[in-house]
């Protein structure tokens, strides 16, 4: 599969990525913006980031059995299948152990925390406006390239893109209240 080197960089990207999931499978409420939505402890909400953890856990496993069976079993095929089948089992069993604790009202809720009426706050819908309109945008514009064989502009177009996307999020997640 390649060489020495090659191998310990996918074991140690893959160990990186199941330490990373393993994290934020612990941590969920930690990677969103809890001023986005309307109610930040959302079942919803936890759900998707553990989700998304448990894909980086899935991801790291897969790379660190098929570069590890890659030094042993020097077969493409099996390497694979094995490693597949390691990262299923990783995935599931490398996920740390939540602890639910136990939800207790006291009193009325502080100002500004009560529900609103909907899913995300005015914040969280103008960040989803914008990214879906930034979106649609990007996608016609590689369409474009694409179909006027314009192929090799794709490089500068994602660039833009990426700039002109943190820039629209810096600006709505700083300045609209």
């Amino acid at each position: 599969m390649g060489s020495a080197s090659s191998a310990i960089i996918g074991l140690v990207g893959g160990t990186v990525f199941i330490l990373l999931g393993r994290w934020i499978y612990a941590n969920p409420k930690k990677v969103y913006t809890s001023s986005l939505y309307a109610n930040p402890d959302s079942p919803f909400l936890k759900f998707g980031v553990r989700l998304f953890a448990t894909l980086l856990i899935f991801i790291g496993s897969y790379a660190a059995a098929l570069w590890s069976v890659a030094l042993v079993v020097h077969l493409g095929t099996t390497a694979v299948i094995i490693a597949l089948v390691a990262a299923l089992l990783g995935g599931w069993s490398l996920r740390p152990q939540v602890i639910a604790l136990p939800h207790v009202a006291v009193g009325a809720p502080a100002a500004g925390t009560q529900k609103h009426g909907g899913f995300m706050t005015r914040k969280g819908r103008s960040l989803t406006i914008m990214a879906l309109g930034i979106s649609t945008v990007v996608f016609a514009t590689i369409l474009a390239l694409f179909v006027s064989g314009q192929g090799r502009l794709m490089p500068v177009v994602a660039i833009v893109a990426t700039l002109i996307s943190a820039l629209v999020v810096a600006v709505v997640l700083w300045f609209v209240k």
